[in-house]
């Protein structure tokens, strides 16, 4: 706590601990808190503009009073951005100003620092609020993991089930928040009082899944392979390291960690661009054809993979189109481009055969991962490595990806010729 008052942005969904984050940071400082936000603002008095102003200022009078202090700012994101306010940017705009003017004044305050929680795009704020000297530190909170679940859970259950292995529930509970689980914890308890009996874990079960049934053997199966697809891609051409994979029920998961990234050259991209479709590969290898699990939404392996590959094309000047650069957020719409379109699907393609050939070789060890994350439902690093040390990947007969030979140079006249309107082939995705 300096001389010199900082300023942080924490953002992350509703419920994954962002105040309990301010809480505890002021509880370690051993510090003053006081959590306020718009809403308890517009309360003061009539909540007219000139109460709510003054509410501002009240917050940091008192912290000024108690300093050392953390002032928590809880969604900020509830004050539109000025200009965007539309029929009430006077209003917010008012708002805003007043804020800033405390930020601005509040470098010169000794021993306070604030804190604002966004449960939306930061990019959303006022970017006077955001910019250097002022709420410039920003701290993303994720959903939290396996782990994370676990010692969440834990956590609330207090002394009960003690012992107890958690995995399940927290896999069932992945893709929640911490608040979720506290309620699931509650939802539990109260069964188990109903009947006049102690907590069992299968009461922590069914609060989880919330009567929603497990997943079929055979799709838990699928979901195996899938998962063990990728993490033999990423190890097989040197992407990354597998840290965790994991079955439950949003379906499966494969997370890592990058080695030390090259310098973002074709060879890199089309590594990325296998190991995207190392999923859907594995399951085609292993059961004779892929599903749609590889598709679907903006953030799917093949979405990501078809933006890709159009970067390729149109934003990284490593194409077929030379050094052009499409720097909009519309690229994709460039599919409906016969050439672009049958660039991009060459990419996918090449990529995708070299996955499955990938899988192929290293086959024993592909189907020794998929039958431990099918039994356990959830690996480790650890565990992982123990697979592979049992059932090593056979590291001298893994090849460099070949490199994707890229459409021919597009020729004067062939853009109006190839222009096509087929409905569907506009794919949106996100980064990969």
């Amino acid at each position: 706590m300096g001389r010199r008052g900082p300023g942080a942005l924490i953002t992350g969904k509703p419920g994954v601990g962002k105040t309990s984050f301010a809480r505890a940071l002021a509880r370690e400082a051993g510090v003053f808190f006081t959590a306020t936000s718009y809403a308890q603002w517009q309360a003061h008095k009539e909540g007219h503009l000139g109460h709510v102003t003054q509410a501002i200022r009240n917050v940091f009078a008192e912290a000024q009073k108690n300093s050392p202090a953390i002032i928590f700012i809880d969604e900020i994101d509830t004050i539109p951005a000025r200009g965007k306010g539309k029929w009430n940017d006077d209003w917010f705009g008012a708002i805003t100003t007043c804020l800033l003017e405390m930020l601005c004044g509040f470098e010169s305050r000794e021993g306070l620092v604030v804190i604002a929680a966004c449960n939306s795009d930061p990019s959303l704020l006022d970017p006077a609020l955001v910019r250097a000297g002022r709420l410039d530190r920003h701290i993303h909170i994720p959903l939290p993991d396996i782990p994370a679940l676990i010692g969440i859970l834990r956590t609330h259950l207090g002394s009960d089930l003690e012992g107890a292995d958690l995995r399940a529930a927290a896999l069932a509970a992945r893709g929640h928040t911490g608040a979720d689980v506290e309620r699931w914890v509650r939802d539990a308890r109260r069964k188990a009082r109903i009947v006049s009996r102690v907590l069992t874990l299968q009461d922590l079960l069914e609060a989880v899944r919330n009567g929603e049934p497990e997943w079929p053997v055979d799709v838990r199966h699928c979901i195996s392979y899938h998962e063990a697809g990728h993490a033999i891609a990423m190890l097989a051409v040197g992407l990354a390291v597998p840290t965790s994979l994991s079955i439950g029920g949003m379906g499966g998961i494969a997370e890592s960690e990058r080695n030390e990234m090259s310098s973002l050259t074709r060879a890199y991209i089309e590594k990325h661009l296998v190991v995207l479709l190392g999923g859907r590969a594995s399951e085609e290898l292993v059961f004779g054809e892929g599903t749609a699990g590889a598709g679907g939404p903006q953030n799917s392996d093949l979405a990501r993979a078809t933006k890709l590959a159009t970067e390729l094309e149109t934003s990284f000047g490593l194409g077929s189109y030379g050094l052009v650069c499409v720097g909009d957020e519309r690229a994709h719409d460039l599919l409906l481009f016969e050439h672009l379109r049958t660039a991009v699907r060459r990419s996918l393609d090449q990529a995708y055969a070299t996955a499955l050939d990938l899988l192929a070789k290293h086959r024993r060890t592909l189907d020794a991962l998929a039958e431990a994350l099918f039994t356990s439902g959830y690996l480790d690093q650890a565990e992982i490595q123990a697979v592979l040390a049992k059932v090593p990947l056979k590291m001298t007969d893994t090849t460099a990806v070949p490199p994707i030979q890229p459409s021919p140079p597009l020729e004067a006249g062939d853009a109006d010729a190839s222009l096509v309107a087929d409905e569907g082939s506009v794919v949106t995705a996100i980064e990969p």
